[in-house]
């Protein structure tokens, strides 16, 4: 990094800096002049000397010489990210097709600026879909942007953070429990592909993304385990099974050996096939969809006083995000916690007389 220094019979601000390729210190004249505007001149001129000075670094760093597409440097980015879950590969190239609205493919990415890259974002705004859908396009117009800068494709700038859309806090949904009792007691006039489909994620709280590929030889009857691959965290996990499930499991496992308990091709699949069936009940307008079986699965557990830890795990979740983004605390929960208040030496309990008279009693 540069610093900004003055000289004695001089007028101008210089610049020092040391070379990395040649091991020297070097200096030479901005040829500003030593004034209050001049300063701010000389600080900007600064960052973009340092800006060039980094990015010339990076370039001979990484072997990224001449000009590149910006085409070029996303398939260089998907390469990068070849190991990631499918569905966040998709929102990658869902961000990069309307990225690429705004920017061409053959551009290059050293024409890529803040002005340009804050009227993308502000133009986003404006596209006629979910908030945290474009707050997933903005996310990843950040992340990207940061692999151009530590690769030298383009110089480094900072974005307005007033130009980006934030998330939407949505209602957690969870099912009531009349619902949820039609959704499993309606299960015997469906196939087994979906009755397996409905009673894992009802008993395990996985993510639909964590059952697709569960075979047979991942149940282990005689120690009441399943092992499932969570494409989430890229790792192995063994977690319990719950005694309603297992039978059920037992009986699939037999009916399709070593193969996939479940059929559906895709999450997707999986989804409509849900969907057709809240509309046959009579619930698809309610929110209801795959995942409000795990937010179910986690409010029902605390409701009933499943450790947070133990939940967490069997969600496959730390604890602080399983609260934040699946648990819905009911009324009657929070007022059983509420009454644990007591700022006095004696518990206080309130009476209601006939007349509607509050009675005040100390235990």
């Amino acid at each position: 990094m540069s610093s900004l220094y003055t000289r004695k019979n001089s007028q101008y601000i210089w610049i020092k800096w040391y070379d990395k390729n040649t091991h020297k210190h070097c200096y030479a004249s901005t040829k500003i002049i030593d004034n209050p505007s001049g300063r701010i001149k000389a600080k900007a001129f600064k960052r973009e000397f340092d800006s060039e000075v980094i990015i010339q670094h990076r370039k001979q760093q990484t072997g990224i010489t001449g000009n590149q597409t910006l085409d070029y440097a996303f398939h260089h980015y998907l390469k990068n990210n070849a190991g990631k879950n499918p569905f966040t590969l998709y929102e990658y190239e869902n961000f990069f097709n309307k990225f690429t609205l705004k920017f061409s493919r053959e551009l290059n990415t050293n024409k890529i600026n803040k002005l340009d890259i804050e009227s993308f974002l502000n133009q986003v705004k404006t596209f006629k879909i979910q908030q945290n859908t474009k707050y997933n396009i903005c996310k990843n117009t950040k992340k990207f942007l940061n692999f151009l800068f530590e690769y030298g494709y383009t110089a480094a700038f900072v974005i307005n953070k007033d130009v980006i859309t934030g998330p939407e806090v949505k209602k957690k949904i969870i099912f009531t429990e009349d619902d949820y009792k039609l959704i499993l007691e309606n299960l015997s006039t469906k196939n087994n592909n979906f009755k397996v489909t409905v009673q894992l994620l009802t008993f395990t709280g996985l993510r639909p993304s964590d059952i697709l590929n569960i075979t047979g030889e991942d149940i282990d009857p005689i120690h009441g385990t399943l092992n499932y691959f969570s494409q989430k965290l890229g790792k192995h996990r063994t977690v319990p099974i719950h005694s309603s499930l297992l039978p059920i499991l037992i009986d699939r496992s037999a009916e399709v050996n070593a193969g996939r308990l479940i059929t559906y091709k895709s999450i997707s699949q999986m989804g409509l096939a849900m969907r057709r069936y809240l509309k046959h009940l009579k619930l698809d307008q309610k929110g209801y969809n795959l995942r409000t079986f795990r937010k179910t699965f986690d409010s029902y557990g605390y409701e009933n006083n499943m450790e947070p830890m133990s939940a967490a795990e069997l969600l496959g979740h730390s604890a602080a995000i399983a609260q934040k983004h699946y648990r819905e605390i009911s009324i009657k929960r929070m007022k059983n916690e509420l009454e644990k208040f007591q700022p006095f030496s004696k518990q206080v309990t309130l009476v209601v007389t006939q007349e509607g008279q509050l009675i005040k009693s100390c235990k």
